[in-house]
This record gives structure tokens, C-alpha cells and sequence, in this order.
């Protein structure tokens, strides 16, 4: 996880939502799969109705939590996690706060559908679609009736496309727009070279 606010643009943010058993888990999967083989970085959120734990309550690091640490670091060879108590009651502002702190091209968030990023709505299965439709809705996954959709991104290749426009999009408006969120002197050729970089 590299946390430093990407330099180039805010990421593109996507809430993915669809009924338990519908698919979500498994079409993100492949979306990331994808999307980290074209060279661009991605964030996964994973919206839980259970507080998360990644060892068992009697090891040491669930143990400093409820001692009243803020952060605890779990390090190994191959994996880092961190542990940390919310920083506000509201789930919608937390994810902001965590999306605010990273550098990333993309991020999906399963499981969210109050938050004010655009909705990917998944139904690959046959479990029936019995929870209300989110808005704002970008794209459907899957034999889906959703009034307000805008794509059809059932196949991973399709979506990917379309995801990769929308960065190069959010890249040109900000390069024209002459702002640079890190350094405000850095020239304009020096901004166009870290756009290209993250676009591969």
C-alpha cells in the first residue's frame, strides 16, 4: 500500500454492489487481476457487517487493540496489515479518509452502496435481486434490468476499457487545469511525464 496522494489525480472510485452470493466477490477478483496486468495500481475496500479481524482474538495483535492501541503493524516476509480503531463513527467519511491517504489509479469498494461513488452493480448468479437499486449507477454485471445503468461490463475486458478511459479523462482534465497537488513547480512537461507513467 503506498501511502502518499497520488500526484497525478484523484483515483477512480467505484462502489460494487449486488445481493449476498450474487457474484461481487469473484468478478472484482478478475477485475483486479486485469487491471494490475495493465499496469495500474489498485485499492480494494471491503465493506464488512462484522468487525474484521485478521488473527484470532487470543493473538497478540487483536490483544493491543483492545489494550487501546490506535495502530497495530502485522509484518512478514510477504505481507503487511494494518490494524486501526475508526477514525469516525460515519463508514462513508472513513473510506474517504482511507481513499485520501493512498496512491492508487483505481478503487473498488464491495459491499458500499450509500457512499457517492458511482455504482457497479453485479448479478452473475441466480439469487434474486431483492435490495434496492444504489445510485449513481455506471455499469451492470451480468443479465441485470437496472433502469439507470450506463454499460454492460459482464466481461472483464469490456470494463477494464472502460475503466482506463475514465482515468485518461480525469488525467487530461487535470493536466490542463495546471494544478499539481504535490509540487506547484513543477513544470508542465514534468506533470504530462508522471500522467504517462501511471497510464503505462
Amino acid at each position: 500500500m503506498h501511502l502518499k496522494k497520488n500526484r497525478c489525480n484523484s483515483p477512480v472510485v467505484f462502489g460494487i454492489y449486488g445481493p449476498s452470493g450474487s457474484g461481487k466477490t469473484t468478478w472484482t477478483s478478475n477485475l483486479v487481476q486485469k487491471l494490475s496486468a495493465d499496469g495500474l495500481s489498485v485499492s480494494v475496500v471491503k465493506r464488512c457487517h462484522h468487525d474484521p479481524d485478521i488473527e484470532p482474538k487470543r493473538k497478540d495483535s487483536a490483544k493491543y487493540l483492545e489494550s487501546g492501541a490506535e495502530h497495530v503493524l502485522l509484518l512478514s516476509d510477504n505481507k503487511v496489515a494494518v490494524l486501526s480503531k475508526p477514525k469516525c463513527a460515519d463508514a462513508t467519511r472513513e473510506i474517504e479518509n482511507f481513499i485520501s491517504e493512498i496512491e492508487a489509479d483505481v478503487v473498488l469498494i464491495e459491499g458500499d452502496r450509500n457512499g457517492p461513488w458511482l455504482k457497479i452493480c453485479v448479478g452473475l448468479t441466480d439469487r434474486l435481486w431483492n435490495i434496492p437499486e444504489p445510485f449513481p449507477v455506471i455499469a451492470h454485471v451480468g443479465n441485470l434490468k437496472i433502469s439507470s445503468t450506463c454499460f454492460d461490463w459482464t466481461h472483464i475486458e469490456v470494463a477494464a476499457v472502460g475503466i482506463k478511459k475514465m482515468i485518461a479523462q480525469r488525467t487530461a482534465r487535470f493536466i490542463d487545469s495546471g494544478i499539481s497537488h504535490s509540487d506547484r513547480n513543477e513544470t508542465e512537461n514534468e506533470r504530462r511525464e508522471v500522467c504517462e507513467s501511471r497510464l503505462g
